[in-house]
This record gives structure tokens, C-alpha cells and sequence, in this order.
């Protein structure tokens, strides 16, 4: 199933929206590696005061020392679902979509192995 979900990602032409001038975000879709692979999602916390309660992918807006879009969705794994990138194994971009607060946002399929247990981060 994996290797199939590779393969459709390989022949994938992304649509990049760099002529559209706005603020830029990405998000991590991360797979679980197991014998039924699983796809993640977090859920925001109900105290923040945007997207609060929202069931998300692990992600954010692009800081600028981040070195690309791909480190942004790294980046914000980690702080929110405590990811190590280094476990992370990247498949492959979607196209960019426009979120309703007017970010440009790209996703990013990833690959991981579970190997330690999910810790919360009280501020995301």
C-alpha cells in the first residue's frame, strides 16, 4: 500500500500558487508506519483563540528562518506532536490551497515509525 501511494506521489505534478503573494504555511500529512499504515491528526486545544477544538494536521505559518516549506511542516510536528524529524521519511508535496484566513498553505506526505508514546503540547 505504501509503495503504491509512492509511486502516485512520484507522477504527481504539484500546483505551486508562487505568483499568489501572501503569508505561507505548510502542514505535515504523517503516516504511521505499521502493517495497516494510519494517517495522524491532531486536535487543537480549546483555549486558542484561532482554530481552537479544530481536528488538524500538524502544522503552521513558515518562520523566516525556516529553509523551505518542508522545515516549516517539520518544524511544527515537532513542536506540536513532539516528531523527531530525523525519523521522518518525506513522500512527496501536494499542490498549495488557500486556507479561509487568506495563507497559502502546503502539504506535505511524510512517513514515520511510532516508536516512543504521544505527548501533548498544552500550548498548541
Amino acid at each position: 500500500m505504501l509503495e503504491k501511494l509512492r509511486k502516485r506521489l512520484q507522477q504527481l505534478t504539484p500546483q505551486r500558487l508562487d505568483h499568489i503573494v501572501m503569508p505561507e504555511a505548510a502542514v505535515l500529512l504523517p503516516i504511521v508506519e505499521r502493517p495497516v499504515p494510519t494517517l495522524l491528526f491532531t486536535r487543537r486545544a480549546s483555549h486558542l483563540s484561532t482554530h481552537s477544538g479544530q481536528v488538524a494536521f500538524p502544522g503552521g505559518k513558515r518562520e523566516p528562518f525556516d529553509a523551505d516549506l518542508y522545515a516549516t511542516a517539520l518544524r511544527e510536528a515537532e513542536e506540536e506532536i513532539a516528531l523527531d524529524p530525523a525519523l521522518v521519511q518525506p513522500l512527496g508535496r501536494l499542490s498549495d490551497v488557500i486556507s479561509l484566513h487568506g495563507i497559502r498553505v502546503t502539504p506535505w506526505w511524510a512517513l514515520f515509525r511510532r516508536i516512543y508514546p504521544w505527548l501533548p503540547t498544552p500550548a498548541n
